[in-house]
């Protein structure tokens, strides 16, 4: 009988406990700023995902219903990388409201993942051998593809070679590796972190992702040489077997909302040029990404300002004698936050809000924004990078 007593009470201190945690708020941003210099809006903020599983591969939805978990989630893109990628089919027709999507694949190459997107949708693969050659070829003459590696530290799937001259860029963060990385390091608080998702997907996330969670040391190697676009991949396919079955988990809606990637345009898209300039603006990594559960991070812009005063984004290149300030903004937030400078992947500044840096040399430049977030579950607090940008490359003349 006591037994059974002291199981109630366990039990009723959970749902007390859970009731708590449900009511708490990640969000730190206080007010989101509009991208703007002046009373005229000069940039414009559009986010989405990728490296996203249907049905039609790995996933446990099908590809309407993915949509209209995209579109609840105010997406203004996504793609999917299905890992089916040989004879793929046409993409059904769906209505997609104002959300733009675009089907992708995810390539086997060697020993690893490539994330593939044909802007046109017309490229079909029938063998691996095909795919080989066709990536082989694409790394030595480029194309107008996006073609980004996969989870390069993920246990089994590291890629050993030089940079490929050609490739678009390189996932830093992919949150089906926080997981792993999380269990990995330490069993125990993942478990104990796990017991409160059903009350907060959010805050279990935010007690698993740590700086350990992001993939750096490729990326810093190769932005040695020359830019190498960064991308967050959700590769969420909401599937969690239990033996010869599954259960939706974690579900596509919290995996979207948790973190994204952000593309920043100097002009408000419309429906007639919106996938267009999607594209571009990710191919030519005028971009970062963020985790959002921290809060919306429009209004964060990392941009150089050039003697004429015309102000280049993340993915540009500028000479040196003609580049007179780079300049990071930031949305206000009720916490502590560090801006931290990075140039040829070693730290140049650090400083407590947004700044403006003068004496530019030539060099690979790109920001990252930390966070001193306390955990909600323990009371140890952790620095957890918030939002990191592409790079502004400036070069001799």
């Amino acid at each position: 009988m006591k037994f059974y007593y002291y199981l109630l009470v366990i039990l009723f201190l959970y749902l007390i406990s859970g009731l708590y945690y449900s009511n708490l708020d990640s969000n730190i941003v206080v007010q989101n700023t509009a991208l703007s210099f002046d009373e005229t809006p000069e940039f414009y903020d559009y986010s989405g995902v990728l490296n996203v599983h249907s049905r039609k591969s790995t996933g446990s939805a099908s590809i309407q219903d993915i949509i209209k978990v995209a579109n609840d989630t105010d997406l203004d893109f996504i793609i999917f990388n299905e890992e089916s990628p040989l004879g793929r089919k046409e993409p059904p027709s769906i209505n997609y409201g104002g959300l733009s999507v675009f089907y992708g694949l995810e390539l086997p190459y060697k020993n690893t993942s490539i994330l593939y997107v044909d802007p046109e949708n017309n490229k079909t693969f029938t063998t691996n051998s095909e795919i080989q050659i066709f990536l082989s070829d694409y790394f030595v003459n480029g194309g107008d593809e996006f073609v980004v590696l996969a989870h390069p530290e993920r246990l089994g799937y590291e890629w050993k070679e030089d940079v490929p001259d050609k490739i678009t860029g390189i996932e830093i963060l992919n949150l089906r590796e926080v997981w792993r990385t999380a269990w990995n390091s330490n069993k125990f608080l993942f478990l104990k972190a796990l017991v409160f998702y059903p009350f907060n997907s959010d805050l279990f996330f935010l007690n698993i992702y740590s700086d350990a969670s992001v993939s750096r040391d490729l990326w810093d190697k190769w932005n040695l040489g020359q830019a190498v676009f960064g991308y967050l991949g959700s590769d969420v396919n909401s599937k969690l077997r239990l033996g010869e079955k599954f259960i939706r988990f974690p579900s596509y809606k919290s995996i979207f909302k948790m973190a994204k990637n952000h593309i920043v345009v100097n002009e408000e898209l419309t429906s007639l040029q919106k996938d267009k300039l999607i594209f571009k603006a990710l191919a030519e990594g005028s971009s970062y990404f963020s985790i959002d559960i921290f809060g919306n991070p429009s209004g964060f812009i990392f941009y150089a300002l050039t003697n004429s005063n015309k102000k280049l984004l993340m993915g540009s290149s500028v000479q040196k004698d003609k580049v007179k300030e780079l300049a990071v903004n930031l949305p206000k937030t009720k916490v502590e936050t560090k801006v931290l400078l990075f140039k040829d992947s070693k730290l140049l500044k650090k400083s407590d809000r947004e700044f403006k840096l003068n004496n530019i040399q030539a060099g690979v430049y790109r920001v990252e924004v930390h966070l001193e977030k306390k955990s909600f579950l323990f009371s140890k607090k952790k620095w957890v990078p918030w939002v990191i940008s592409n790079a502004i490359t400036v070069t001799e003349p």
